[in-house]
């Protein structure tokens, strides 16, 4: 299992380009260093609101305008079960990883990305004036000030596999009730859509603690990295405690693969399709044709689907918000298996990052751990 990885640089998906190998197997990468690292869990065993308190304490201490072009079928790709029965079984563990000889893809990506590496985001520089934070210019990571850079307790990070410890009671299996629900997406101006649920409709119990979905996003490539390595993209869901108030995210690494090997993931393409084109613009999760019919959308199809014991086992650690102000005091929970996009997927969000007019990326730079404790908990 020591199949050789294609290495990310900051900024750059390395694996989004992979090199031509006849090697198609799974590496199973990570599963292998658990194994290493210690004991492997058994059966028994956002982007985020922007004013989150900087003061607030993890759990651990207190407990995507409408496309008029768009095919009425095209639906039944993000709403019906059947899709997402379909999708779930091309979803990947971690951390199998493959390295893809995909000479279409890659003459597709190729271009695009080149011109991308050198105007990380074009389209931030075009808004820094309107924009108070960016990905690139004179708005990005460096400038962001405030606890982006005073802080301690920084996201995201590199997690290092065998450096984490399995702790399968600090937090217990996580459990979600995550439910298909009439949702909002909003265009954030900073790179994604964030889709935004009614109250209540979707919950994490974590321990004897209850925390409402607020919200997922996407970043890509990563932000968050396995021993040293980023993927294409990854979902933050983005949860608040109902008693305290304080956040916790739940985050998926998304894998990228050739079209034939995975079908449209239902809650990515609905963020894609019905997200507003327009900076700050809010609208329905719904296809006006003329009618308007509301698209129901579950955050439960971003989560590696539950195929065995180990299927939705998590790494922790206490971090901050992604994005200004970076309040710390957030508790997140790494999913550690992948969940599988198709490239078209990919292609798609980075070009909304980009306005329609560039591929872009919308991720931040790792952050220090510091003496921060990464733990593992159980699926």
């Amino acid at each position: 299992m020591a199949a050789a990885l294609v290495k990310s640089q900051f900024y750059w998906p390395g694996h989004l380009v992979r090199q031509p190998s006849n090697n198609h197997q799974h590496t199973g990468r990570i599963q292998a260093s658990l194994h290493n690292a210690g004991p492997v869990p058994t059966p028994s065993a956002q982007r985020a609101p922007q004013k989150a308190a900087a003061t607030e304490k993890p759990l651990q201490s207190q407990e995507r305008k409408d496309n008029a072009a768009m095919q009425t079928k095209d639906l039944k790709l993000v709403t019906p079960s059947e899709a997402r029965d379909e999708a779930s079984k091309k979803r990947a563990p971690l951390i199998s990883r493959e390295r893809v000889n995909h000479q279409g893809r890659r003459s597709l990506l190729t271009k695009g990305l080149m011109a991308a590496a050198l105007c990380p985001l074009c389209s931030d520089l075009q808004h820094a004036s309107a924009a108070e934070w960016g990905y690139g210019g004179p708005a990005g990571p460096l400038r962001w000030g405030g606890f982006c850079i005073l802080g301690r307790q920084q996201s995201p990070i590199d997690m290092p596999v065998k450096g984490t410890s399995y702790r399968p009671d600090t937090f217990g299996k996580l459990q979600f009730d995550y439910h298909a629900a009439d949702v909002n997406i909003l265009n954030t101006g900073h790179g994604t859509m964030q889709v935004n649920f009614p109250a209540g409709s979707s919950t994490l119990r974590v321990g004897k603690r209850t925390l409402d979905l607020l919200q997922f996003h996407f970043h890509s490539p990563s932000e968050h990295a396995v021993d040293g390595e980023r993927f294409d993209m990854e979902a933050h869901m983005v949860h608040k405690d109902r008693e305290t108030g304080t956040l916790a995210v739940v985050g998926t690494l998304l894998q990228a693969v050739p079209d034939v090997e995975a079908l449209f993931n239902p809650a990515l393409e609905a963020a894609l399709q019905l997200a507003p084109r327009e900076h700050g613009a809010m609208k329905p999760a719904a296809v006006c044709a003329p009618t308007c019919i509301n698209v129901k959308v579950s955050a439960e199809d971003l989560l590696p689907v539950v195929s065995d014991a180990d299927s939705r086992s998590y790494f922790h650690y206490a971090g901050s918000l992604t994005t200004p102000p970076c309040s710390e005091g957030v508790d997140w929970f790494m999913m550690g298996n992948t969940v599988r996009i198709p490239y078209t997927q990919l292609v798609s969000f980075l070009q909304y990052v980009g306005d329609q007019r560039t591929l872009a990326f919308n991720t931040r730079p790792l952050q220090p751990i510091r003496d921060r404790e990464i733990t593992r908990g159980p699926a």
